[in-house]
Protein backbone atom coordinates (compact mmCIF):
# COMPACT_ATOMS: atom_id res chain seq x y z
CA UNK A 1 0.00 0.00 0.00
CA UNK A 2 2.77 2.73 -0.73
CA UNK A 3 4.00 2.85 2.61
CA UNK A 4 0.84 4.67 4.48
CA UNK A 5 -0.72 2.90 6.85
CA UNK A 6 -4.73 3.01 6.76
CA UNK A 7 -7.45 2.40 9.46
CA UNK A 8 -11.34 2.38 9.82
CA UNK A 9 -13.31 3.92 12.31
CA UNK A 10 -16.86 4.55 11.94
CA UNK A 11 -16.60 3.43 8.04
CA UNK A 12 -14.47 6.26 7.02
CA UNK A 13 -11.11 5.73 5.86
CA UNK A 14 -8.05 7.82 7.84
CA UNK A 15 -5.07 8.69 6.01
CA UNK A 16 -1.81 8.43 8.23
CA UNK A 17 1.36 9.93 7.18
CA UNK A 18 4.13 7.81 5.44
CA UNK A 19 7.55 9.41 7.89
CA UNK A 20 5.17 8.46 11.38
CA UNK A 21 2.11 6.78 12.17
CA UNK A 22 0.86 10.18 13.46
CA UNK A 23 -2.70 11.11 11.76
CA UNK A 24 -2.55 13.92 9.28
CA UNK A 25 -5.26 16.87 10.01
CA UNK A 26 -8.08 17.42 8.94
CA UNK A 27 -9.26 20.06 6.93
CA UNK A 28 -10.81 21.88 9.88
CA UNK A 29 -7.98 21.10 12.27
CA UNK A 30 -5.48 22.35 9.59
CA UNK A 31 -7.27 25.51 9.19
CA UNK A 32 -7.69 25.96 13.12
CA UNK A 33 -4.29 25.59 13.31
CA UNK A 34 -3.68 28.13 10.02
CA UNK A 35 -5.71 30.54 12.26
CA UNK A 36 -4.51 30.49 15.48
CA UNK A 37 -0.73 31.01 13.82
CA UNK A 38 -2.07 33.79 11.85
CA UNK A 39 -3.36 35.95 15.31
CA UNK A 40 -7.25 34.29 14.49
CA UNK A 41 -8.71 32.92 17.87
CA UNK A 42 -12.33 34.08 17.97
CA UNK A 43 -15.86 34.20 15.68
CA UNK A 44 -15.10 37.84 15.53
CA UNK A 45 -11.97 37.95 14.57
CA UNK A 46 -12.42 35.74 11.98
CA UNK A 47 -15.69 37.57 10.32
CA UNK A 48 -13.24 40.60 10.19
CA UNK A 49 -10.37 38.77 8.75
CA UNK A 50 -11.54 35.98 6.47
CA UNK A 51 -14.82 37.93 5.53
CA UNK A 52 -16.92 34.24 6.31
CA UNK A 53 -19.71 34.47 9.15
CA UNK A 54 -19.16 33.33 12.84
CA UNK A 55 -20.83 30.16 12.59
CA UNK A 56 -18.39 28.74 9.89
CA UNK A 57 -15.44 29.41 12.52
CA UNK A 58 -17.59 27.69 15.24
CA UNK A 59 -18.07 24.62 12.98
CA UNK A 60 -14.27 24.33 11.84
CA UNK A 61 -13.80 24.60 15.93
CA UNK A 62 -16.35 22.17 17.27
CA UNK A 63 -16.55 19.66 14.52
CA UNK A 64 -12.81 18.31 13.05
CA UNK A 65 -14.48 16.58 9.79
CA UNK A 66 -16.24 19.96 9.14
CA UNK A 67 -16.23 20.73 5.42
CA UNK A 68 -17.18 24.32 4.13
CA UNK A 69 -18.68 24.79 0.87
CA UNK A 70 -16.15 25.17 -2.08
CA UNK A 71 -16.37 28.70 -2.30
CA UNK A 72 -15.44 29.11 1.65
CA UNK A 73 -12.58 26.83 1.53
CA UNK A 74 -10.92 29.19 -1.70
CA UNK A 75 -11.97 32.35 0.61
CA UNK A 76 -9.94 30.81 3.75
CA UNK A 77 -6.59 29.83 1.75
CA UNK A 78 -6.93 33.41 -0.25
CA UNK A 79 -7.32 35.47 2.88
CA UNK A 80 -4.66 33.74 4.75
CA UNK A 81 -1.95 34.30 1.75
CA UNK A 82 -1.70 30.73 1.02
CA UNK A 83 1.17 29.73 -1.49
CA UNK A 84 -0.93 27.59 -4.39
CA UNK A 85 1.03 24.65 -2.76
CA UNK A 86 -0.58 25.33 0.17
CA UNK A 87 -3.49 26.14 -1.00
CA UNK A 88 -3.82 22.77 -3.00
CA UNK A 89 -2.81 20.67 0.06
CA UNK A 90 -5.30 22.38 1.90
CA UNK A 91 -8.19 22.18 -0.59
CA UNK A 92 -7.80 18.78 -0.98
CA UNK A 93 -8.27 17.71 2.16
CA UNK A 94 -11.36 19.06 1.84
CA UNK A 95 -12.33 17.36 -1.93
CA UNK A 96 -11.69 20.03 -3.44
CA UNK A 97 -9.51 21.13 -6.44
CA UNK A 98 -8.34 24.77 -7.99
CA UNK A 99 -6.91 23.24 -10.65
CA UNK A 100 -9.27 24.56 -13.97
CA UNK A 101 -11.70 21.82 -14.50
CA UNK A 102 -11.37 22.71 -18.13
CA UNK A 103 -9.83 25.38 -21.00
CA UNK A 104 -13.34 27.70 -20.11
CA UNK A 105 -12.94 27.20 -16.13
CA UNK A 106 -11.96 31.41 -15.60
CA UNK A 107 -13.28 30.99 -12.24
CA UNK A 108 -10.36 28.19 -11.01
CA UNK A 109 -8.23 30.60 -13.38
CA UNK A 110 -8.68 33.92 -11.48
CA UNK A 111 -8.39 32.21 -8.32
CA UNK A 112 -5.10 31.23 -9.03
CA UNK A 113 -4.04 34.30 -10.25
CA UNK A 114 -5.26 35.81 -6.76
CA UNK A 115 -3.26 33.13 -4.87
CA UNK A 116 0.22 33.79 -6.62
CA UNK A 117 -0.54 37.64 -6.56
CA UNK A 118 -0.77 37.24 -3.40
CA UNK A 119 -4.20 39.26 -3.00
CA UNK A 120 -5.67 38.59 0.79
CA UNK A 121 -7.98 41.69 1.07
CA UNK A 122 -11.47 39.43 0.01
CA UNK A 123 -13.36 42.97 -0.98
CA UNK A 124 -10.49 43.53 -3.75
CA UNK A 125 -10.92 39.89 -4.81
CA UNK A 126 -14.99 40.24 -4.87
CA UNK A 127 -14.64 43.33 -6.70
CA UNK A 128 -12.50 42.00 -9.57
CA UNK A 129 -14.53 38.87 -9.50
CA UNK A 130 -17.58 40.72 -9.81
CA UNK A 131 -16.35 42.32 -12.49
CA UNK A 132 -15.45 39.34 -14.91
CA UNK A 133 -19.48 38.32 -13.65
CA UNK A 134 -17.99 35.72 -11.43
CA UNK A 135 -19.31 34.35 -8.25
CA UNK A 136 -17.74 36.14 -5.38
CA UNK A 137 -15.81 35.22 -2.04
CA UNK A 138 -17.15 34.57 1.12
CA UNK A 139 -19.79 36.58 2.47
CA UNK A 140 -20.35 37.55 6.32
CA UNK A 141 -24.08 36.17 6.30
CA UNK A 142 -22.44 32.79 5.12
Amino acid sequence: MSGYNYTYRYGNVKRYSKQSNKETPTFAEEVMLLLESNGITSGQSFETSIYLGRNIYLKLKKDKNYIPSENAAYTICIALKLSLYETMNLLNKAGYSIMPRGKDDLYREVLIRMILDQFSYIPECNKELKNLGLQELGSIES
